[in-house]
């Protein structure tokens, strides 16, 4: 509550049905833009072998296309419905996800993994202005501060949760490897060194041609 006894977040809010369903498509979003880049960049320098600065380099077509086509998109949503530039911007985000998930093999050529980044950019700078216009157009002016404030903070809370997702997925996977190599059964001895000590020295004498003769443990056995 504040001064004036008003909630810094009126839940009255989320009665409306399009602040509702945005805030839940943002933190989703949140959750993708942040989980998805952290697994590709490991991808790219542990399996493809290459540097940061490398890995760094693949989004590019990503960066460029959100940067481009935001300012079009943002002067088209005040003459079409921004609830379709959202669908459009999320399927293609999604088509991008799997593009990339099919492509990662050690086999693939690094050029291909721009494809998919491009994509993503595409489906980026389709997302966030008509989401963000979709989920606030309904709200009286008094209500657009304490609306913008939430739309952000779940934004927000989808990045924190991808990261702690992706954090525990990599922990879960070391973890499993390494009981993995801590379990793995002990490969079996040879067949020779698997007899007892007294038909170890037979064979020894039986190789060497002692096999009859009475006497010590032969030297070399």
């Amino acid at each position: 509550m504040n001064g004036e006894g008003e909630p810094l977040l009126p839940l009255g809010l989320f009665q409306d049905r399009n602040f509702a369903l945005g805030n839940a498509g943002i933190t989703v979003v949140g959750f993708s833009i942040t989980a998805y880049p952290l697994a590709s960049m490991i991808f790219y320098q542990v399996a493809l072998g290459l540097t940061p600065t490398q890995s760094a380099l693949l989004l590019i077509p990503m960066a460029v296309l959100t940067g481009a086509l935001s300012p079009i998109v943002g002067k088209l949503i005040d003459r079409v419905n921004p609830r379709w530039f959202a669908v459009a911007g999320m399927l293609l985000f999604t088509l991008a996800i799997s593009w990339t998930s099919v492509l990662m093999t050690p086999d693939t050529p690094v050029w291909m993994f721009l494809l998919p980044s491009a994509v993503q950019g595409l489906g980026m700078g389709c997302i966030f202005g008509p989401i963000a216009n979709a989920t606030t157009r309904n709200l009286a002016s008094r209500q657009a501060g304490a609306g913008s404030g939430v739309f952000n903070t779940s934004r927000q809370i989808g990045s924190v949760l991808g990261a702690a997702a992706m954090a525990a997925l990599i922990q879960a996977r070391v973890v499993a490897e390494s009981l993995g190599m801590v379990l793995k059964p002990k490969s079996p001895r040879p067949a020779e060194l698997q007899f007892s000590p007294g038909a170890r020295w037979s064979e020894c004498r039986r190789r060497t041609g002692q096999a009859g003769a009475p006497g010590p443990q032969p030297r070399y056995c």
